[in-house]
């Protein structure tokens, strides 16, 4: 009996020196971590008539989605093989906060597969649409159709509107759009930018401006522009290296009244102080508001890209995978910060230090 009392109180104190040794989980490591689900994944088309058009518009929907099932991963994506990711596994019970994701062009809705496993297993359903005419497959040659500048929030929106499976069932109130460069300009519209079309006009009469912004503008296109893309089920935006801010006037992008938080790259044109490549954040008001600038990185790290055989467009003396990370933190905890239960949490990147090839600003009133 002795015996045993004395085997009892070793193996206590040993679970309390361990209890004592062990290092709490930070929110940084917790949130760039993959959380508590399981990753389910499917393609679906949605159909829809499309702005000045009687012709039925396609698009496939990926969709990424919390799951209790496990087991081998088994899905493969335009740049890697998902190591977590099960096809068509069935859904846990929703509703769960959601996230559209807006490819950029002439890319794929799966290219930020890293990122979209992540927001899944973090218990958020994540739909991205292929922006049909503007994908890698279209083969588009030359400028874009006029049309591609509103398409795609429209592709957005209708995702939101009609998307007909059962994962319906899962969206929940919380809505984010996320998108990446292209893809980035188009959260900036659904968000609530106003065009500059009157100046726009003017432009291509005087032949000025791009091709692609004039060669269709037609009265039904400077109809929906004049309208606008904001869509108001959107609570915030992520853009990552988002372009096209000259289709709005600094005011325009000024009545954007939702949470944003935009992450650029140095080394793809957008140097801190430089207004000219990055006219977005001198020129935001809306509250909260979150920049990063990460100083080495390239235009593809938010992809899978830079991490594949084919790192096109990447950052030369970055560390792919830590930025990576990195992109996963910020925006989950961008993301979370948006649920009603966090209204009045502090938020993680309040007191996030960064590593010194990383820029941040918050809520400031002049942009980096």
């Amino acid at each position: 009996m002795r015996l045993l009392s004395c085997l009892l109180l070793v193996l206590a104190t040993t679970a309390c020196t361990q209890d004592s040794m062990s290092t709490p989980v930070s929110e940084e490591d917790r949130l760039s971590e993959l959380g508590v689900f399981g990753v389910g994944f499917r393609r679906e088309e949605l159909t829809y008539t499309a702005p000045e058009s009687s012709e039925p518009r396609v698009i496939e929907v990926a969709a990424w989605y919390p799951t209790a099932a496990r087991g081998d991963a088994n899905v493969r994506y335009s740049f890697r093989a998902s190591g977590v990711a099960l096809l068509d596994a069935e859904p846990e019970e929703g509703p769960f906060p959601t996230v559209v994701f807006s490819h950029g062009n002439q890319a794929l809705n799966d290219v930020s597969s890293f990122l979209m496993e992540h927001l899944a297993s973090h218990g958020w359903l994540v739909l991205a649409p292929n922006h049909t005419g503007n994908t890698s497959r279209d083969r588009l040659r030359g400028d874009r159709p006029t049309s591609l500048l509103y398409l795609p929030a429209k592709d957005v929106s209708h995702v939101l509107d009609h998307y007909s499976s059962d994962l319906q069932a899962l969206v929940g109130e919380t809505v984010i759009v996320l998108g990446h460069s292209f893809g980035g300009y188009n959260t900036f519209s659904l968000a609530g930018a106003t065009y500059s079309i009157d100046a726009l006009i003017e432009a291509c009469a005087a032949g000025t401006a791009r091709d692609d912004y004039c060669a269709e503008l037609t009265p039904e296109a400077i109809a929906i522009f004049r309208e606008g893309l904001r869509d108001s089920r959107i609570d915030a935006i992520v853009a990552m290296a988002g372009g096209n801010a000259d289709l709005f006037s600094p005011d325009g992008i000024g009545d954007i009244e939702i949470p944003v938080l935009q992450m650029v790259a140095e080394e793809d044109g957008h140097p801190a102080g430089s207004q000219d490549e990055n006219a977005y954040w001198p020129n935001l008001r809306a509250t909260p508001r979150t920049y990063i600038n990460f100083l080495t990185g390239g235009h593809n790290n938010f992809t899978d890209a830079c991490l594949s055989p084919l790192p096109l467009r990447c950052g030369m003396d970055v560390d792919a995978e830590e930025m990576q990370r990195l992109v996963k933190f910020f925006t989950l905890a961008f993301m979370q910060d948006r649920l009603p239960e966090n209204v009045d949490n502090l938020s993680p990147l309040e007191s996030y230090m960064p590593p010194a090839w990383v820029e941040i600003y918050r809520s400031a009133a002049m942009g980096p």
